[in-house]
């Protein structure tokens, strides 16, 4: 009986373990396998989500990046020193104080510009978006109490009641490697290592009282902190980061349906670099259906598998589309007309000396090249107020209601700062005037506009500057505030610092623009661009004009474009028939079609497009003197009149500007050399004058007469006489052919150098021309010798020498009358006295030394011309693009490092020095993708006390592992019961005492090798 008994408990055994081992294993199913992106705040917002593939996806202010070793090199270069490869990579230093800024709130009283959340389009709206997910690594972060942290602000920086209106939550402890940290901002749970939610804690950043995210409907800054602990430096790695919408209403939800799960789930998400994150953990019991906010993941391709207490099931497959990134070219905030080019006939492109006409608290002034482009270089005096003028008075007025957008590029070499220790330095403003002179009394200042280490571009609109909302200075008691909108402004100066240590800048493209416009009728080519990185869709483009930049308001669609491609400068011409005057945005909306799935996404254009009535603003422009092919002496007198013919009350005509073009009956576009002779008349309420008559025959304060006095060299002219009206933007040109028959009697044959500090001139007397009672030999650091930095009279013609101060000057000397007065100067010569700036270098010679497999190497060397101080590296994914990297070198001549495998690189280097820039060639490479590695061959074991010693040689077959992993079995078992990645092909460990069976791994991007050999290991 007892073994019969026996014999039955077995039997019953046994049926439980075949009935365990054919129970049904937990099975998924998702509701899609192409999922639209979800919301997502930079991508919706910006156009450009926080992958950190450029430079905006980081704060520009550099107190908010710091905290890590590399924060120093941001301050000087500029935020992409973070940047690598497309991703966030830094080490923290050991004060736990580690900052990633990825939304710059801006500052109250500051001329806030660009990417920052000052301005409401560009600020966070908290009620659509609340959910926060980052994927990041952490290398051996410290132990507790390190803690994640979400910091957001409502306010600028300054603004009211600052210190309450921010919050910050502490949320998870990083752990180690790669994870996906998710949390709901609004509620302060967050998910954890297994996927449940936890709360974290809501405190403040600036020691006020804390404000949760929603209470307030704009967040105008956001940032993390990744590492908390003191005393440890830990590299930190991020990927990307996503704030989309909360779970429920509005979110990108996903259903997964399981069947055969019981008691609890863990849904886990596997990227395509195979990295897996728990993204929930719930109650099961059977079968049901998980809503999951996948809007939490980048765009990407994914497996998802739920992990029950009866086992896991098995993966299913599902992308997520990334959706078309959209750019408007063009309408943009730096406009279109330019002032310069248009009225001055020169544009302030820092090309020619004459852009200049003043420089002030400058040493060492000089045309250079910056990054190919021409600009002004200098450097600050001890003074701290650098000060550049690019117009300097006389007749030139600026019509501010048409030019009104300036945009300049600034590069500082300099670390940023506003301390003491650079005399509040890293501060731009633009100052005007309308008054016959330029000092603290009559100049209008805006208040201060920060700028960044580095080279960048900055717009702002002046004619949005008060002093009411802080946007014009007003800490000086005695300087006025006008308002840039309706004054006649004759002086304009931009201010690039307020160091005081001897800070060199490199000022370029400077351009005071109009809005971009179209005549009512006619048309505008509409410049947008967009990419995607899927492939199979196709696009349609829509466009859109809007008065705000706020979608929800109402878009008014002007046209469509079918089956358009991918590219950088698509067109689409606008033709504004039946659009009423006015100030536009315009919006481009990408509509992607892949397969059954349809993506759409839209930008706004950055400035408006003007349309204006151009029937009923017609300029109408009349020369009354000089007559067309007259003879006339020097100087002349200029008469004549403009007026609007469609208005018949108002101030309506911008300017009229005359040029002097060398050569008889110039038409078409200036050939011969060009002299700016100036403006005549200026803008007023008068009668209109009655000489001037109109084809209706009345017009008040229409218009204005103008009536100037010029002088020009002997010879054939033709002046161009150029009206346009406020209205219309549209200009009058008439051309009047000349010849000036009396020459101003001028020394000839001027001529000026230096050899160090002792300058040279000579010259002789004048042609003709009246008599000469003497001679002025003159200077001055700009071309209108306003003020002259020294005069000498001297006698007669001849040569002089004599010593000057180190600088730039123009160097002219001037014929007087008998009886002192001046006649006429020779023609101005620019002369560098003191120590000579080196020689610009030549181009460097790029060549690749191993571009096959990463990392790749490549080398350069000088080129002929003055030796290099530092080497730039531009890489990117087109021809002169710099989209991989921009990468200072400083003097190396060589780099190797990992680059994307699959895509056609493009790199080219610029040398530079203190006299200017020169780039290399471009050279090109694809690496290709890695094959995976043959197995390594494990040599005999080492074994003293219990410490073990293990090598291997590399494999003879695939790409080159970048990594290994040693398996540990019992003899005679299958079951691995260790496994340690390594990064050599050597380790000595300790084991405890036993014997085990060992092989080993390679691995690389493309997968793991077969195993090595196996060796036995008895440890003692």
């Amino acid at each position: 009986m007892l073994r019969t008994g026996r014999a039955v408990v077995m039997s019953v055994a046994w049926l439980g373990l075949v009935a365990g081992a054919a129970q049904a294993q937990p099975s998924i199913s998702l509701s899609g396998s192409v999922f639209a992106a979800g919301p997502d705040f930079a991508t919706d917002v910006h156009n450009d989500a926080w992958d950190f593939s450029n430079v905006d996806d980081l704060s520009p202010f550099p107190d908010e990046q710091l905290g890590w070793t590399t924060s120093a090199q941001a301050r000087s270069g500029g935020r992409g020193v973070f940047l690598n490869n497309g991703r966030f990579q830094a080490t923290t230093d050991t004060s736990a104080g580690n900052k990633v800024s990825l939304l710059f709130r801006g500052g109250a009283g500051l001329v806030n510009n660009g990417r920052t959340g000052a301005f409401d389009h560009m600020a966070i709206p908290t009620s659509r978006y609340g959910k926060l997910a980052v994927k990041m690594r952490l290398t051996n972060p410290g132990p507790p109490p390190n803690q994640l942290m979400a910091i957001w602000y409502h306010r600028t920086y300054g603004g009211s009641d600052e210190a309450n209106q921010s919050g910050l939550v502490l949320w998870g402890n990083p752990r180690n490697g790669w994870a996906l940290y998710i949390l709901d901002l609004p509620t302060l749970q967050y998910v954890t290592t297994d996927g449940s939610l936890q709360s974290g804690q809501l405190a403040s950043p600036l020691g006020g009282t804390p404000r949760p995210w929603h209470l307030q409907s704009l967040a105008r800054g956001f940032e993390l902190r990744a590492q908390g602990t003191a005393g440890y430096s830990v590299p930190v790695e991020i990927d990307w980061v996503r704030l989309t919408a909360r779970d429920g209403a509005g979110a990108a939800t996903m259903n997964i349906n399981y069947a055969n799960c019981t008691s609890t789930y863990t849904l886990r998400i596997t990227d395509a670099e195979g990295v897996p994150f728990n993204v929930a953990r719930g109650a099961a019991s059977g079968s049901g259906s998980i809503a999951f906010n996948y809007g939490v993941l980048a765009p990407g391709a994914y497996q998802a598998s739920l992990s029950c207490n009866n086992g896991t099931s098995s993966s299913q497959a599902f992308t997520i589309n990334a959706p078309p990134q959209v750019t408007v070219i063009d309408p943009d905030e730096s406009g279109g007309a330019d002032f310069a080019t248009d009225v001055l006939g020169n544009p302030w492109d820092m090309a020619d000396p004459a852009d200049v006409p003043a420089l002030n608290d400058v040493v060492n002034p000089g045309l250079v090249n910056d990054a190919g482009q021409p600009a002004l270089q200098g450097t600050g005096t001890s003074s701290g107020d650098p000060q550049v003028t690019l117009l300097n008075g006389g007749s030139a007025l600026i019509n501010t209601r048409r030019y009104r957008h300036l945009t300049f590029t600034l590069t500082l070499d300099t670390p940023f700062g506003l301390d003491g220790n650079l005399g509040q330095g890293s501060l731009t403003r633009v100052l005007w005037g309308s008054q016959s002179g330029m000092d603290a009394s009559t100049m209008t200042a805006t208040n201060d506009l920060l700028i960044w280490p580095g080279r960048n571009t900055y717009t702002v609109d002046l004619s949005t500057l008060t002093a009411a909302n802080q946007g014009l200075e007003t800490e000086c008691p005695f300087c006025p505030t006008l308002p840039w909108l309706n004054h006649s402004v004759r002086f304009f100066r931009l201010d690039p610092h307020e160091a005081t240590i001897g800070v060199t800048f490199r000022l370029a493209g400077v351009k005071l623009a109009a809005l971009d416009e179209v005549a009512a009728g006619g048309t505008f080519n509409v410049r947008y661009g967009f990419n995607d990185a899927d492939t199979g869709s196709t696009y349609t483009a829509q466009f859109f004009l809007d008065g705000d930049r706020d979608p929800s308001g109402g878009l008014v669609q002007v046209g469509t474009q079918n089956n358009v491609q991918r590219g950088a400068a698509l067109t689409f011409p606008f033709n504004t028939n039946g659009v009423a005057p006015g100030e536009y945005f315009v919006y481009v909306r990408i509509v992607e079609n892949r397969g059954g799935l349809q993506e759409v996404r839209g930008a706004y254009s950055s400035g408006k497009l003007r349309v204006y009535s151009a029937s009923s603003s017609l300029p109408r422009l009349t020369v009354s003197a000089p007559a067309a092919g007259a003879s006339v002496p020097t100087p002349f007198t200029i008469t004549g009149c403009a007026y609007d013919e469609g208005n018949t009350s108002g101030i309506n005509m911008d300017e009229v500007s005359v040029l002097a073009i060398a050569g008889p009956d110039v038409s078409g576009p200036q050939a011969g050399s060009t002299q700016v002779l100036g403006f005549g008349g200026s803008l007023g309420t008068r009668s209109f004058p009655t000489s001037c008559p109109s084809a209706s025959g009345a017009f008040a304060n229409s218009g204005f007469s103008f009536n100037g006095v010029y002088a020009l060299s002997q010879g054939s002219w033709t002046l161009r006489v150029l009206a346009r009206s406020t209205i219309s933007g549209q200009f009058t040109v008439r051309d009047v052919p000349i010849t000036v028959v009396t020459a101003a009697g001028a020394p000839s044959n001027f001529s000026a150098s230096a050899s160090g500090n002792t300058v040279t001139v000579s010259f002789g007397a004048p042609t003709s021309g009246p008599q000469v009672g003497g001679y002025i030999v003159e200077a001055s650091q700009n071309s209108q010798f306003s003020p002259a930095a020294f005069q000498v009279f001297v006698p007669s013609p001849g040569t002089y020498s004599g010593a000057v101060a180190s600088g730039t000057y123009y160097f002219r000397a001037v014929s007087l009358e008998p009886i002192g007065a001046r006649i006429a100067p020779s023609p101005a010569v620019l002369v560098t006295v003191g120590p000579q700036p080196p020689s610009p270098p030549g181009p460097p010679t790029l060549s690749l030394a191993q571009a096959a497999a990463n990392p790749v190497t490549l080398n350069w060397s000088p080129g002929a011309g003055g030796p290099p101080t530092n080497y730039t590296l531009y890489a990117g994914t087109s021809p002169g693009a710099s989209n991989l990297a921009v990468a200072p070198m400083g003097g190396a001549t060589s780099i190797s490092a990992t680059a994307p495998v699959g895509v056609t690189i493009y790199v080219r280097v610029v040398a530079t020095n203190a006299g200017g820039a020169a780039t290399s060639n471009e050279v090109s490479f694809t690496v290709a993708p890695p094959v995976v590695p043959g197995p390594p061959t494990l040599a005999p074991p080492s074994v003293s006390g219990s410490n073990v010693t293990l090598s291997w040689s590399p494999p003879t077959s695939g790409t080159a592992p970048t990594g290994y992993t040693l398996l540990a079995r019992m003899p005679g078992s299958a079951a691995i019961v260790a496994a340690l990645p390594v990064t050599g092909t050597s380790v000595t460990l300790p084991a405890p005492p036993g014997t085990y069976v060992v092989s080993v791994v390679a691995g690389n991007g493309a997968g793991t090798s077969a195993e090595s050999n196996a060796v036995t290991v008895v440890v003692p």
